[in-house]
């Protein structure tokens, strides 16, 4: 005798709500950061499938996922994050960043773009980027001053990176 067993597709239908009080749980879940404060929220509907779930904004009129003065310290890479605000809406197959700005080692960031979702994982990118005057250093290497606007897009496997980076007073040993 030979018996198979496959669960069968079964709709779905969820709300998700969090409320992060203190990003100091971040380097819990992230180790290469080293410290983190700020606050956020998330409110996400997800329906669908379990293997194709769709995923939805769970408050109307309000992104699904929100961070708001969000400093991170990321020490292998000595860079600094400060000021940092987050509005990313959930789309079906897709995530939209409507909103990713703050200050990176003290120069300006904001980035835009969304993050497209197969089977309910991400699969591919088209996120733009501009930083201005970021400092980059890593004594007692090089120090520069660093601007950029770049584009990712593709799939995550075999994504491409387009754009310009200028680097101005750079010391280099």
């Amino acid at each position: 005798y030979e018996a198979k067993a496959r669960p069968r597709d079964a709709d779905m239908q969820m709300q998700f709500d969090a409320t992060l009080p203190n990003a100091d749980i971040l380097p819990l879940l992230f180790p290469f950061i080293g410290r983190a404060d700020g606050t956020g929220e998330a409110h996400m509907s997800i329906g669908g499938r379990l293997d194709d779930p769709i995923f939805g904004d769970g408050i109307p009129g309000r992104p699904a996922i929100s961070l708001r003065g969000l400093r991170l310290d990321v020490p292998a890479s000595n860079l600094v994050l400060s000021g940092v605000e987050v509005a990313i809406s959930a789309r079906g197959d897709r995530f939209q960043i409507d909103q990713l700005d703050g200050v990176a080692n003290q120069g300006m960031f904001s980035a835009r773009g969304t993050i497209g979702l197969t089977r309910g994982m991400p699969t591919s990118v088209d996120i733009s980027l501009i930083a201005d005057a970021v400092r980059l250093a890593k004594p007692p290497l090089y120090r520069a001053l660093g601007d950029a606007t770049l584009r990712m897009h593709g799939l995550l496997e075999r994504v491409q990176i387009d754009g310009e980076v200028t680097l101005s007073n750079l010391n280099y040993r």
